[in-house]
């Protein structure tokens, strides 16, 4: 998956993770790809020595399943940060993440919130 891949590069030159690009690998390898996001994470948070801060930008772009699975799978993580996910988890370019507004059919759809409860 493009987006773990690009989170594990930019943390290997940004902050010098040695070990985020192997654990990007073991995670893109395993059979459970549709949580890839969540899972390497959640992998990459219990390798750190303090919480991390996750920063995305360009959400925009996303659109239909693909900005759904990113939001879901960050609510479904996020009962288990610290040591297991980011800290925090902040976003540019969603204005609101509670609905997704799919630019292919043109309907709302809620996708929830970050503690999940409900939008």
């Amino acid at each position: 998956m493009a987006a773990v891949t690009a989170m594990a590069s930019s943390a290997r030159w940004q902050l010098d993770d040695l070990q985020v690009e192997r654990i990007a690998r073991d995670v893109l390898e395993s059979p459970s790809r549709n949580l890839a996001i969540q899972t390497f994470l959640g992998r990459w948070c219990q390798h750190l020595d303090q919480p991390l801060v996750l920063l995305l930008d360009e959400v925009d772009t996303l659109v239909g399943d693909t900005l759904l699975s990113l939001l879901r799978q960050l609510r479904a993580g996020y009962n288990q940060c610290p040591a297991y996910f980011p800290n925090e988890c902040e976003w540019d370019g969603l204005p609101c993440c509670a609905t997704d507004r799919s630019k292919s059919s043109g309907t709302r759809r809620p996708t929830g919130t970050l503690d999940g409860s409900p939008a």
